[in-house]
C-alpha cells in the first residue's frame, strides 16, 4: 500500500469541474476524501482515470443520498454506464469510507420537480402517493428512480394541473428509465392510493 501517494491537482480539478457540471457541488469534498483513499490504496490501477473518477462521483452521490442519473454521470466522464456502475461498486466495497445505500426515492421526486418546474402541489401529492404505495408494498423490487418517476406521473394524472404536457415519454427520457416501467408502476401506485 502506497500511503504517500497524493491525488494530482489536475485530477482534483477534473472532479470539481464534473461535480459542478452535474450540479452536485455539495459532494465534491467527499469525493476528494474518497480519492485520497483510492490513491493511498492504489485502487485506480488497471482502470482508466475517467472510470475511476466517474465511479468515485457516483459512489459518493449514492452514499450521500444525492440523486443522479447513471447515464448522465457516465456521459460526463465519457464512459459506459456499465463501467460506471462496476467502478462504483468496486470503490464502495474497497474503501470503507462510504456507506453503500440506495438513494431514497423522495430525493428523485425533488430532482424531477427541479428539472421540470413542477408545482409544489403536484410534488407533495407525488410524495403522498409514493408513501401510500410504499406502505402497501409497491416499492419492493423497484428502483428508487423508477418508483419516484411513476409517483410524479401518478400525481400529475390525478391532480387538477392545467399543464397536461407531462408524458411518460418525457419522464422516461429525463430519468433514463423505460416507459413500461413508468406505466406498470404508476398503475400499481394509483391502485394502492385508491384504497385510502
Amino acid at each position: 500500500m502506497n500511503k504517500s501517494a497524493t491525488v494530482p491537482e489536475h485530477v482534483l480539478n477534473s472532479v470539481e469541474e464534473a461535480c459542478e457540471s452535474l450540479g452536485v457541488e455539495e459532494i465534491s469534498f467527499r469525493v476528494r476524501d474518497l480519492l485520497n483513499v483510492i490513491y493511498s490504496k492504489s485502487l485506480y490501477n488497471g482502470k482508466s482515470m475517467e472510470v475511476t473518477l466517474g465511479g468515485a462521483v457516483f459512489a459518493t452521490c449514492r452514499s450521500e443520498n444525492v440523486p443522479v442519473i447513471p447515464s448522465v454521470v457516465a456521459d460526463e466522464f465519457e464512459i459506459t454506464v456499465k463501467s460506471l456502475l462496476n467502478s462504483s461498486r468496486y470503490l464502495l466495497r474497497n474503501t470503507e469510507i462510504l456507506e453503500d445505500k440506495p438513494i431514497e426515492w423522495q430525493s428523485f421526486i425533488e430532482l424531477i420537480g427541479g428539472k421540470l418546474n413542477i408545482s409544489e402541489e403536484v410534488l407533495k401529492l407525488s410524495s403522498e402517493i409514493g408513501m401510500v404505495a410504499e406502505n402497501n408494498g409497491v416499492l419492493a423490487g423497484r428502483t428508487p428512480r423508477g418508483f419516484a418517476t411513476a409517483a410524479v406521473y401518478s400525481a400529475f394524472i390525478i391532480s387538477d394541473s392545467t399543464n397536461r404536457k407531462l408524458t411518460q415519454n418525457k419522464l422516461s427520457e429525463l430519468m433514463d428509465i423505460s416507459e413500461s416501467t413508468i406505466r406498470k408502476t404508476y398503475k400499481e401506485q394509483l391502485k394502492a392510493y385508491d384504497k385510502i
